[in-house]
């Protein structure tokens, strides 16, 4: 009992903070290609001659685990940028992209497919250049909002769209005017919100999906509204193919912002009683997924389905310890 109240007083001592590990992707070399695609590392440009050719990183099978997305930051580019993370074992790629004007895609890895990652790679819906100025994996950082670029609405029909003074313009009733996505991976988000100045008429903010279909239910927002929001359906999230405005009779909307949020991530830390170290067992309130990194971010040990976990081979040190209970995300750092 002594020994385990020492214990308990030593963690209240240890930062609570998020854990956060991050692995730098090399700009020296980006050795994955296709499509004639080129890359510059002096000036850390990716030169395409076609639209749709990729450039990036060969990897064969990494394991991943450690991490949870993929970051990719660059200068502004004159059309969509996208990053495509392939895995192995049949698992499906994950594509996401941003229009042009948006510098940063944060893409969201796997969870099934992060632990065998064949290779990370870019691509530009147009010919022309994209200069890179960071790449990189980071686990457990917050997943931010994914930004919908008010610098380009290339999707629409009877209407047209102002980047100016952003403003949509409808032709007539029900026409439409938003984002063409392309079959993005947004399974880590749970709604799409559009802002926008006081609106004289009834919108109607449309998610349309890989298959197809529209959100169910429809969502308007009536006359003196600013805002509307779409939740995103779990089954089909992972792949969205376009995000759209419509407008009850002909006018005008002037946009404010739109963007994509993520879901919440719950996180428990020590002390507490679903997660603790006694004995040099870890315990567990139920069953669950366990993970064991250092202090740099390396993957340690990870067992499936267990409540105890004997952490005795261990030398003594400060360890960082993420589980999935019950559909709950645990996170705590222990001293041995």
């Amino acid at each position: 009992m002594r020994k385990f109240l020492l214990l308990s007083t030593l963690l209240l001592f240890v930062s609570l903070s998020a854990f956060s590990a991050r692995l730098n992707l090399s700009l020296t070399e980006l050795g994955s290609g296709f499509g004639d695609a080129t890359y510059d590392a002096a000036t850390k440009t990716i030169t395409y001659p076609a639209a749709w050719g990729g450039r990036g990183w060969w990897l064969e099978d990494v394991d991943y685990s450690a991490y949870d997305h993929v970051v990719v930051k660059f200068n502004a580019a004159d059309s969509r940028v996208q990053v495509v993370i392939e895995y192995n074992a049949g698992v499906a790629s994950t594509t996401v992209g941003v229009d042009a004007g948006v510098t940063t895609i944060t893409a969201a890895l796997d969870a099934a497919g992060k632990a065998s990652v064949k290779q990370i790679y870019i691509q530009k819906s147009t010919e022309g250049t994209v200069t890179l100025t960071e790449a990189y994996l980071e686990g457990d950082a917050a997943l931010p909002n994914y930004e919908l670029s008010l610098a380009s609405l290339g999707s629409g029909w009877e209407s047209s769209y102002d980047a100016a003074t952003k403003t949509i313009t409808f032709d007539a009733e029900w026409k439409g005017r938003g984002w063409w996505i392309g079959g993005s991976d947004f399974s880590a988000y749970k709604d799409v919100v559009v802002n926008f100045a006081v609106t004289d008429a009834t919108i109607k903010l449309v998610v349309q999906y890989g298959d197809d279909s529209n959100n169910t239910p429809d969502v308007y927002a009536n006359a003196g509204a600013t805002s509307i929001k779409v939740d995103l359906d779990g089954t089909k999230s992972d792949n969205v193919k376009q995000i759209y405005l419509q407008r009850e009779n002909a006018g005008t909307l002037v946009l404010e912002s739109a963007y994509l949020t993520p879901k919440t991530t719950q996180i428990d830390n020590l002390p507490n009683s679903k997660m603790y170290l006694s004995n040099n067992t870890l315990f567990l309130h139920a069953n669950g997924n366990v993970k064991l990194f250092d202090m740099s971010g390396r993957l340690l040990l990870q067992r499936t389905n267990v409540c105890t976990v004997d952490l005795s081979s261990f030398k003594s040190g400060v360890y960082v310890v993420k589980a999935a209970v019950e559909g709950k995300q645990l996170m705590t750092k222990i001293v041995k």
